[in-house]
Parts: structure tokens; C-alpha cells; sequence
């Protein structure tokens, strides 16, 4: 299940990592027995429980664009990306970057955008498609 809290800990973060991935992993995944902490770093991850040894490592979602679009809810689109940069105000200035932004919208009925700003677009698309599940879940109990 999607938590808050590590929706925040990845606004946070400046690069992505293994550990990131794995604790995403295990919020969007339902079938995972166990994470071997001990042995990988929480990385690999258990499903299988009548075979021992089919363990399976996470997605790179907070590194690689594409595995971070995997995370985006099914009925959901990614309307706009980029790079937030310092506007011109004087002839000769230059655009300096500010952050990675991203958007993901609900496609029946539109609305319910969500929105991720982070230091690279793999973050910035994984927080706004976490934030998408997280609504999605939400909306689902009531």
C-alpha cells in the first residue's frame, strides 16, 4: 500500500536508488512474501512461496523513465514532462534548471491531476504516478 510518507522521501531524494525502488516495489506489489535485507539490501523480493528460490529484484523506477511510467494507474496519462528552468528577464541571461516536473491526469472525465517535482524526471514521474495510486486508493473506499 501507498503511504505518504514515501511519497515525501522520494521529494526528497536528489538521485534515485536500489532502496527507493525497493520500497516502492513492495507498496505497489501485493504478492511479495519477504525482502531479503540481510543478503541484498532489501533489494530482491520473494512472491513465490512454494519456490524458495525464485527471488526477483524491483524495477530501476527512480532511475530509468521507462520503468517509472510502468508505475502510472491503469486510465491514466502522462499529459506533460520537463525540466522547470529560471526565466530570462534580461538580454543575455541564461535559463538555469530549477527541477524535473511531471503530470499525470485521470483520463474519463479529466481532473484529478497529479503532479511530481523532483531532481530527475524518473523521480518526478514516479512521485506523481504514486501520488495517482495513492488518490485512486483513496477514492476506492469511499
Amino acid at each position: 500500500m501507498i503511504k505518504e510518507a514515501l511519497i515525501a522521501k522520494i521529494e526528497k531524494a536528489t538521485i534515485g536508488s536500489r532502496e527507493l525502488d525497493g520500497e516502492i516495489f513492495r507498496a505497489v506489489k501485493s504478492d511479495i512474501i519477504e525482502a531479503d535485507w540481510e543478503n541484498f539490501n532489501g533489494v530482491w523480493h520473494q512472491c513465490d512461496p512454494e519456490d524458495a528460490v525464485a527471488w526477483i529484484p524491483p524495477l530501476f523506477y527512480t532511475t530509468k523513465i521507462d520503468d517509472a511510467l510502468t508505475l502510472v494507474p491503469e486510465g491514466w496519462f502522462v499529459p506533460s514532462m520537463g525540466e522547470r528552468r529560471t526565466p530570462i528577464k534580461f538580454w543575455g541571461d541564461v535559463h538555469e534548471p530549477i527541477c524535473h516536473f511531471a503530470q499525470i491526469q485521470w483520463i474519463n472525465g479529466g481532473g484529478r491531476l497529479q503532479h511530481g517535482d523532483a531532481a530527475t524526471i524518473a523521480l518526478a514521474i514516479t512521485i506523481a504516478a504514486l501520488k495517482a495510486r495513492l488518490l485512486q486508493s483513496r477514492l476506492s473506499q469511499n
